[in-house]
């Protein structure tokens, strides 16, 4: 059996945004750049960059479709990976990219919205080794 972390790894990265800013002469945007804001995390939304692989078990961080037992802090295992989608096993359910808000922690007047799977890698031990790789 190849171990999880030797599979190919896909690096998805999120579209982040700076909205709602209370700054009528743009000089918070001018100075929050893209790379500011892709550093910009909160305990409720992925991380800017996920390294995934085909077989990966995931947290879900959305209540999705509860019917089809996507909800909040669901483990998934991921069987197919596309740009804007994903899939888990067991479902034959396409699992878009989510948007995502927050304020960010140094200006209560600025929100970032991220967009991004609603995902969160497992914290096992392989996928902790995996991740160094990535």
């Amino acid at each position: 059996m190849i171990p999880q972390y030797l599979t190919a790894l896909n690096r998805l990265v999120s579209a982040d945004i700076l909205c709602e800013v209370d700054d009528p002469n743009d000089i918070l945007k001018s100075m929050l750049t893209q790379d500011v804001l892709n550093t910009c995390n909160n305990n409720s939304i992925p991380p800017h960059e996920i390294c995934l692989a085909v077989g990966d078990f995931c947290m879900i961080f959305r209540n999705l479709s509860e019917m089809d037992g996507l909800a909040n802090n669901t483990l998934v295992r991921i069987a197919i990976i596309s740009a804007f989608c994903f899939m888990v096993q067991t479902l034959a359910i396409a699992i878009p990219q989510t948007i995502f808000k927050f304020r960010l922690h140094f200006g209560k007047s600025c929100q970032l919205r991220r967009t991004h799977f609603p995902l969160q890698l497992s914290t096992s031990h392989e996928d902790k080794k995996r991740n160094q790789l990535c």
